[in-house]
């Protein structure tokens, strides 16, 4: 699946934290493939600055960059913001996530 480099650090902070011992391994790999690989360091300039981390997005937000993520890991997404939705606790950081999880499914 294709993510901008915020969708996958929004992701990562959408992700549940407890749940079943099957699914909480699904997650902590989910977490490993999140972060930006070395290449993407690279490639994206990141920089820290006051507390900030900051990177020059050089691909269309369209586009992405792929991550794998399994059926499973797709479910528990989609259940996590069906349940932010639910509880009226998405934002507009959310939006790109929801439309790609829930709505495209």
């Amino acid at each position: 699946m294709f993510l901008t480099m915020m969708e996958r650090f929004i992701l990562n902070s959408v992700l549940p934290t407890e749940g079943a011992f099957t699914e909480i391994r699904i997650i902590q790999n989910l977490r490993e493939e999140l972060p930006p690989t070395e290449e993407e360091h690279k490639i994206l300039e990141f920089t820290s600055a006051d507390g900030m981390t900051r990177w020059k997005d050089k691909l269309e937000p369209s586009e992405g960059y792929s991550i794998t993520i399994g059926e499973r890991a797709t479910d528990i997404i989609t259940e996590a913001l069906k349940k932010l939705n639910d509880e009226k606790k998405l934002t507009t950081d959310h939006l790109s996530l929801y439309e790609k999880f829930v709505e495209g499914k």
